[in-house]
């Protein structure tokens, strides 16, 4: 049911982030099933 993977997501325009290590809230993001408005997955920056 849970899994650890790595991703590589194309943007259509650039976002701001600071990496996990170096600030934890501008560094991860939550993604919500908009079905359901439950939390999907999580992820970190690096």
């Amino acid at each position: 049911m849970n899994d650890i993977g790595s991703v590589n997501f194309l943007l259509n325009k650039p976002i701001y982030y600071d990496k996990f290590s170096n600030h934890r809230i501008n560094g991860s993001f939550i993604i919500i099933d908009l079905n359901t408005n439950k939390t999907a997955g999580v992820g970190f920056l690096n």
